[in-house]
């Protein structure tokens, strides 16, 4: 059925849910759309299914039945995700996340863009960091790994190895389900409670590049990403890049065999020798050259995700005789 699932995955987000629900209230619409919420409450234990409820009503009260509220016992957010997706009545799938504050005309826009655009598999938008207190420099002046700024630098359909972060982005639902009848299985779980795992949004999104699917970036998507003064923190920055050295050598696979489909790189240049050699000297100037971080977290996060991608050689290149002999099927 054509309409919007909003779908909200929480582990204990009692302190963050107010503002995003309060945004979702206030959509404006110049037409008719069928839209709903499903709020996943993925093992939380702070009540946030009770408040959730208490939230909405008070924050829309002629229409208190548009919230529906889930729980998936396994934590981690693809786990919450999938049962999102399996809840969700509509056609277009839009995960907001329980601190994104979606603007006004956030949900007609998707409506009339995934509507109007049948090719288009996932539709990203533009983020804005809100910090809840002053953060050290360097994070506000790089705050990319909060899913936040624009995601190209133009609107239109995106190139094959371009990925949208998953906050506020919109997938079509019969593109994932032509994906899972594929036997698909995430590599990356995503955040594990307060485990910080990243990747599965790029991961999702190169799963779909290779059965041919597009992405879409429209930059009057905007939202603001509400970041609590515990997520700002050196610590909490630090913790979120490490997570990216565990999930690289993953996302490098998908990365070797897209190239390898939509730009015929050879076996020499899609090898593990080769591009293991490449990464490390492109990785060595940049020691240099990301003068935001401390040297020795620079260090830090290069030698960590090279450890895990020789410590998982075997699996990197499992994935990749599966992924490459995928795309020959």
């Amino acid at each position: 059925m054509i309409g919007v699932s909003v779908i909200i995955c929480c582990y204990n987000s009692i302190l963050r849910l107010g503002p995003t629900l309060k945004h979702l209230a206030i959509q404006e619409f110049d037409k008719e759309v069928n839209w709903e919420i499903i709020l996943v409450d993925n093992a939380s234990t702070d009540n946030t299914s009770e408040n959730a409820r208490l939230l909405w009503e008070n924050s829309d009260k002629n229409h208190p039945n548009r919230l529906k509220v889930v729980s998936e016992s396994i934590q981690g957010l693809n786990y919450a995700r999938e049962k999102g997706i399996l809840e969700a009545n509509y056609e277009f799938l839009l995960f907001c996340d329980d601190d994104n504050w979606l603007c006004s005309n956030y949900i007609q826009t998707v409506y009339d863009l995934m509507s109007t655009h049948g090719s288009i598999a996932a539709l990203g938008g533009c983020g804005t960091a809100l910090f809840e207190t002053v953060p050290p420099d360097f994070v506000r002046l790089n705050p990319g790994p909060y899913a936040v700024g624009p995601q190209s630098i133009s609107d239109g359909y995106l190139s094959p190895l371009h990925t949208l972060y998953g906050a506020g982005t919109t997938y079509r639902k019969s593109a994932l389900a032509k994906l899972k009848s594929t036997g698909f299985n995430f590599y990356l779980s995503g955040r594990l409670g307060n485990k910080l795992l990243n990747g599965e949004d790029r991961e999702l999104n190169f799963a779909l590049t290779l059965l041919d699917f597009k992405s879409y970036y429209c930059s009057k998507l905007t939202f603001k990403h509400f970041i609590i003064s515990k997520r700002s923190s050196a610590e909490y920055y630090f913790n979120n890049l490490k997570g990216n050295s565990y999930s690289f050598y993953i996302l490098h696979a998908y990365y070797l065999t897209i190239l390898e489909k939509f730009q015929g790189r050879g076996k020499i240049k899609t090898s593990f020798i080769w591009n293991f050699f490449t990464y490390n000297i492109t990785s060595f100037r940049n020691l240099f050259s990301q003068k935001h971080l401390p040297m020795g977290k620079r260090l830090q996060f290069w030698l960590l995700t090279n450890k895990h991608w020789l410590k998982n050689l075997s699996k990197y290149l499992h994935i990749r005789k599966i992924l490459s002999n995928q795309i020959k099927s």
